[in-house]
């Protein structure tokens, strides 16, 4: 339902070219990196943490250089402030600041997700359904939701029986991905510590705390439970990568992103690796090494940490070399959790009894 949204703002008309140029995309992008690049200490084309990035678009619009038009800016904002209902109330996270050049409105009709609403939920062939016309994100969105997620991959925190067989997970996610939201990502990390602290209660109490959970919740959870979860869970958040790979950010770490060479193929710089090392010999991944390359040429390599860790540069040393950086450990405050997080944790934490998809 993201993608629809995504498509329908950004190519409203279908067969026409987006509304916001790929050129303006990119103005943007370089806007964002002006003012959040530096953010980490290190002027380097990127953001380590688009969370943290305060950013006034309408700097860009009528009211500011008019470099977007008023039409421009509005897809712009619908882009960031994730999927909304016609009266208003979020429904899913968006796109972070820093992603605009990789903006991507093709999905929802070159990648068939609008006319596989139709088909699928309402076994209606397209045409007649015209999912610009036909779908809405407050009743409709709520039909495909119920839909949907007995067949699909529920977003459920209790890994209990996958953790007690020994399993081990590592999720990552590229900062710069507007095709499946980032924050995704990172609440589901939070969903797990909730999940950690509230397990043991009676069913019906879980479901008011969850009901009532706050972004103080979620944050002092994380404080507290963070490393319990990275026992079995790890998450990596790569800064300008976009959806699968892509980008200006080092992203060859496999598993879906861009594969490496051979020799980087090893459990310092593959995921797929790393969690094999995890499994079969009880050692966690506390970085996984990114890298990018020009051909066979090693040109970019920079540490991902376990999230809420973050990559900061030693102070000297070249900058496009991994070891001139070190993992250290941040703390999440309760005043980076917005509504749309908090939103996306009750969703997961009320889905926990949805352990395996009804294939």
């Amino acid at each position: 339902m993201w993608l629809l949204w995504s498509g329908v703002h950004q190519t409203p008309v279908f067969g026409q070219p987006a509304v916001v140029s790929p050129a303006k995309r990119t103005a943007i992008t370089q806007r964002v990196l002006q003012a959040c690049d530096g953010l980490d200490g290190l002027m380097d084309g990127q953001i380590t943490n688009p969370r943290a990035c305060v950013f006034n678009i309408d700097s860009m619009g009528p009211a500011g250089d008019n470099t977007l038009t008023a039409a421009e800016l509005a897809v712009v904002k619908a882009m960031y402030a994730g999927t909304t209902s016609e009266t208003g109330p979020q429904r899913y996270t968006g796109a972070k600041f820093g992603s605009e050049a990789d903006f991507d409105p093709n999905f929802a009709d070159n990648g068939g997700y609008g006319p596989f609403i139709g088909h699928y939920v309402y076994g209606v062939l397209s045409p007649p359904f015209d999912w610009r016309r036909d779908v809405n994100f407050s009743t409709v969105y709520d039909q495909v939701k119920a839909f949907v997620t007995p067949v699909t991959a529920s977003p459920s925190p209790d890994l209990t029986a996958f953790r007690n067989h020994g399993g081990k997970l590592i999720q990552f996610a590229g900062w710069n991905d507007s095709v499946v939201p980032p924050d995704g990502s990172v609440n589901y990390y939070h969903a797990l510590t909730l999940f950690e602290k509230l397990h043991t209660l009676p069913s019906p109490i879980i479901d008011t705390l969850v009901n009532n959970l706050s972004p103080q919740d979620v944050a002092l959870t994380a404080q507290f439970l963070g490393d319990q979860v990275r026992q079995y869970h790890r998450l990596f958040m790569l800064p300008a990568t976009a959806h699968c790979g892509g980008s200006t950010g080092p992203n060859s770490i496999g598993g879906g992103m861009p594969e490496p060479p051979a020799a980087f193929r090893d459990a310092d710089h593959h995921v797929v690796s790393a969690v094999i090392k995890w499994v079969e010999q009880g050692v966690a991944p506390d970085k996984i090494i990114a890298t990018k390359f020009s051909g066979s040429a090693l040109t970019l390599s920079r540490p991902v940490c376990p999230y809420p860790a973050q990559a900061v540069y030693n102070g000297s040393g070249d900058v496009t070399v991994a070891s001139n950086f070190t993992c250290v450990q941040q703390v999440e405050s309760a005043s980076s959790i917005g509504s749309g997080d908090i939103i996306e944790i009750k969703n997961s934490l009320t889905q926990r009894g949805l352990e395996l998809p009804n294939r």
